[in-house]
């Protein structure tokens, strides 16, 4: 069945925090704004769950200064408003292709341009910022080089 379906039958590694950082620091921010919020009442953590989503997807990135939410869905978050007496808009009214279509290229070729090169720039001043601090060796063995000397840091004697 796999064969038929072209299906690739793959293992995974042992699970290893150090392997994705960026899932696991937003476990931890995960776990202590749920921590935060709980006030020492352990026992309803999963009451919680939702809000603490919320909180991190409108919650603005240092790195390109947007939140999650508005480079996903390509538009600002709702808040907090009351949509319970509301009546439900047809998904054919709201979704025209002809508007999808213009505004494409604007995300494409504008939007998503600006966050790389904000992003870019961060790193940039983030390192420099760096360097200044700490000693950034930028080419310790230079190709071709025939004065090389490895020195023996463990063995004094000899």
């Amino acid at each position: 069945m796999m064969n038929i379906g072209g299906i690739d039958r793959r293992l995974a590694l042992a699970y290893n925090p150090w392997g994705n950082s960026t899932a696991e620091s937003y476990v931890k921010l995960t776990k202590a704004t749920t921590i935060k919020l709980l006030n020492g009442k352990r026992n309803q953590w999963e009451h919680y769950i939702p809000w603490v989503n919320y909180c991190i997807d409108v919650k603005n990135a240092r790195m390109h200064k947007s939140c999650r939410y508005t480079l996903l869905f390509n538009r600002r978050h709702d808040g907090l408003a009351h949509y319970s007496k509301e009546k439900p808009t047809d998904s054919s009214k709201i979704a025209d292709e002809k508007i999808i279509n213009e505004r494409y290229p604007f995300v494409q070729d504008v939007l998503i341009a600006d966050i790389f090169k904000s992003i870019i720039d961060t790193q940039a001043a983030d390192h420099a910022k760096f360097a200044k601090k700490h000693k950034v060796v930028e080419s310790p063995y230079p190709i071709g080089s025939s004065n090389l000397l490895i020195k023996n840091v463990i063995r004094q004697n000899k």
